[in-house]
């Protein structure tokens, strides 16, 4: 049958047809494209932070971020609305909420956020200051490795430790360099922000806290890992409910959640002390697979390498092996190869501990020479399994019973998985009990394990009582573990958001250093305590520091001191345990009545509710750092020379005699005539006889915290110089010469009569004893 063929269209045909019916790009790629187009420019703004032209920009680089952020969320909605419908967007969330796999999903993912938001809260607690005192033993040594390099322990020098005990290895090693990864992170996305250019000078005081809130989310993220940890392994040792029900537990335990933000090991200890359990079950279930053995030591070797006291992580692993085969099959090589992946896995760890052994052990035998002999006054205990057990009730008692529920009822049932998941939270609990001293920070590797049988008996609980009721309830068991576990947490986490909403404030160092910064005159002179105001700029401000107990109270304001802060940190264990004269000084000093020539500049005081941190105390001593009455001085050797048009020296203080080999503490009362205009240098020389000099110290007018560009006409200044004297100087008289220069040329300012210098006085050294 034939048909009729169609008519091949010519050119001019085509041409017809498009011209009737123009082509329009679909709308779909034109949305792909703005996406694109979007993404591609919030990449170029970020990359091209330094332009210029965006200050020439109203708004400037913010403003087009903002705009590029708008555009993207406009086209990538407008995309998905064209491509599903409004009506099938809405079911999105439903069509997923169908899925089994992603029903069951939720809760955990919940479970991890409330982990995660938690520890975060609170996680800038005190910065920039390090208020957990042993932060720096881990922040410091990885700073120290992201600086030089050099992963040995011993190779860092803590200035306030002597160098014969530098504490290389009162901890494993692994925490360290995992910190020291993330603080060489933080340094290459400060050199892509142009705020590094090399690693000089990171450990300062100023640069060093930018550091510590990446180290802190480590451990945070190693806190919420845990939690997950602790679902895994209560849902394969157990059931589900159990690890839901144990990972809700240790979200909301307080003692965990306030260790979560520091740059310590304890909780790090914690998450490495549960991590072999993944591979410790099948093990337990009878597998003879090496490379299991192996693997599950390497795991109990990184555990020990995080705090020697995992050491014990060895026991369920050895219960395991036992528990799991008939006694014909214990001698193998499985245990050997297990025990030679922990030597691997603690070596990997902290390799140098093996070729520095003496110092090694040294510092084991230090830490337990603290632990168990001399002790650590205010923490220490005659019954410590006691101690402990109400640090774990304090805020979370019903945790804390349902957990000893839990093991009194894996007591009672003898299962191979109770016993060897009980064996090493139980003997690690004894073994701290044992001790003299006393840190609640040290029960971190066993809280997850609490945890677990807290959830093993809840779940135990609801399902004996729900077998006596009738079998309608059955089907709300659910529900009812549920209902049971938020009781639980209740209060702990009404005290954790209460203890997190305080800790997020700004700690007293940190309102005591702002308060300085606005309202003390630059350069003023400061004793400061430990533990307190480290962090002031030292182009501002002098600062030396100790005990404010080290020098009677009328010493301050002869040495030149302006102000003493006392830290409650540093003194409160001196204060509550020490001698009735200790006691009573640091009383008087911080609740009055004050020693003469000490007043209350500040208290910055603390509470439970919105002024977190130790108590800083700001006294005045009867010094002021600029005046215009010389009568606020004490000036011992009056004087009136005028150097230059603008600064004349008024008086000196120094003594008459002192011997070689120290330091003689010169101070200048400078007064302002003018305002000068520059910035000059003071000389000051110790001249012999023959006019040689003996000693010499250039340096500026209160060391450069107050230049003399900012003195005002009329001003004193109090300016001390300790010249430092050799310990062969001949006996004799030897005159005090001081002047001003103007750097970097030299030049002198000249006295009336041409001089260009300023001789004091006398002093006479004696020979060195």
């Amino acid at each position: 049958m034939q048909t009729e063929s169609n008519p091949i269209k010519n050119e001019s045909d085509k041409d017809k047809e498009y011209g009737k019916k123009p082509h329009r790009l679909p709308l779909a790629k034109i949305l792909n494209a703005g996406v694109a187009l979007s993404c591609a420019a919030l990449l170029f703004i970020y990359i091209s932070k330094n332009w210029e032209l965006y200050d020439r920009i109203p708004g400037g680089r913010k403003l087009l971020f903002g705009l590029a952020v708008l555009a993207l969320v406009v086209t990538a909605g407008v995309r998905l609305y064209k491509a599903f419908g409004f009506t099938q967007l809405l079911k999105i969330p439903l069509i997923l909420w169908q899925n089994v796999k992603v029903r069951s999903a939720v809760p955990l993912i919940a479970l991890m956020l409330a982990a995660l938001v938690l520890r975060l809260w609170s996680i800038n607690f005190g910065l920039p200051y390090l208020e957990q005192v042993d932060e720096w033993a881990v922040a410091d040594r990885a700073l120290h490795i992201v600086q030089t390099g050099n992963f040995d322990p011993l190779d860092y020098r803590n200035p306030v430790l002597p160098d014969n005990d530098r504490q290389a290895f009162t901890y494993p090693s692994l925490y360290t360099y995992l910190q020291s990864g993330v603080f060489a992170a933080r340094f290459l996305a400060g050199v892509a922000a142009d705020k590094y250019t090399g690693t000089g000078g990171l450990d300062a005081l100023t640069v060093k806290p930018d550091f510590y809130l990446w180290g802190r989310a480590l451990t945070v993220l190693l806190g919420a890992g845990t939690v997950l940890l602790v679902f895994v392994i209560g849902s394969r040792w157990y059931n589900r409910r159990v690890g839901l029900t144990g990972g809700l537990f240790l979200t909301f335990f307080y003692l965990h959640f306030i260790n979560s933000r520091y740059i310590t090991t304890d909780v790090p200890s914690g998450f490495f002390a549960i991590l072999p359990f993944l591979l410790i079950l099948p093990i337990l279930k009878g597998s003879e697979k090496k490379w299991l053995y192996l693997a599950t030591g390497i795991l109990c070797g990184l555990a020990i390498g995080t705090k020697y006291n995992n050491a014990l992580i060895i026991l369920p692993l050895v219960l395991a092996h036992l528990l799991g085969r008939s006694p014909r099959k214990w001698l193998n090589w499985n245990l050997p190869l297990a025990g030679v992946g922990t030597f691997a896995g603690f070596f990997i760890s902290s390799p140098f501990i093996f070729f520095h052994l003496p110092n090694f052990l040294t510092d084991i035998a230090a830490i337990i020479n603290h632990y168990q002999n001399s002790g650590h006054p205010g923490y220490e205990g005659e019954n410590n399994w006691l101690f402990y057990l109400q640090a774990l009730g304090q805020n979370n008692l019903l945790t804390l019973w349902l957990g000893l529920g839990g093991i009194a009822l894996a007591f009672a049932r003898h299962l191979k998985q109770d016993v060897t998941l009980l064996a090493f939270p139980l003997i690690s609990f004894l073994q701290l009990s044992s001790y003299k001293v006393n840190f609640t920070r040290n029960l971190m590797p066993i809280i997850p394990f609490l945890a677990i049988f807290a959830a093993v008996a809840l779940v135990w609980l609801v399902e004996i009582a729900l077998k006596y009721l009738p079998g309608a309830f059955a089907r709300y068991n659910r529900f009812v573990l549920a209902g049971l576990s938020l009781v639980v947490i209740l209060f702990p986490a009404i005290d954790i958001a209460t203890h997190a909403n305080l800790n997020a404030q700004p700690t007293a160092r940190v309102r005591a250093t702002e308060y300085i910064e606005k309202n003390l005159p630059a350069g003023s002179k400061l004793y400061i305590e430990p533990f307190s105001v480290e962090l002031l700029p030292r182009d501002n401000y002098r600062l030396e520091g100790g005990s404010a107990l080290k020098y009677p109270p009328e010493w301050y304001a002869a040495n030149g001191f302006n102000y003493l802060v006392l830290s409650e940190a540093y003194h409160k264990e001196s204060r509550t345990t020490g001698k009735d004269s200790i006691k009573a000084a640091y009383n008087a000093l911080i609740d009055g009545p004050r020693p003469a020539g000490l007043e209350l500049e500040q208290d910055f005081q603390v509470n439970g509710k919105d002024k977190p941190g130790a108590r800083v105390i700001i006294l005045r001593t009867t010094l002021k750092t600029v005046s215009r009455n010389t009568q606020d001085y004490q000036i011992q050797r009056p004087t009136d020379v005028k150097l230059g048009n603008d600064i004349r020296l008024i008086g000196a203080n120094y003594p008459d005699s002192l011997q070689a080999g120290s330091a003689l503490n010169l101070a200048l009362y400078w007064q302002a005539i003018n305002a000068p205009t520059r910035n000059y240098t003071v000389f000051v020389h110790l001249l012999d006889e023959n006019g040689k000099i003996a000693s010499q110290l250039d340096l500026p007018p209160l060391g450069g915290t107050r230049p003399t560009s900012l003195w005002r006409p009329g001003e004193i200044t109090r300016d001390d110089y300790p010249l430092p004297l050799p310990a062969n100087l001949a006996e004799g008289k030897y005159r005090i010469v001081v002047g001003m220069y103007e750097p970097p040329n030299g030049a002198r300012l000249t006295l009336s009569n041409g001089s260009d210098s300023i001789e004091v006085g006398t002093v006479s050294i004696l020979k060195a004893s």
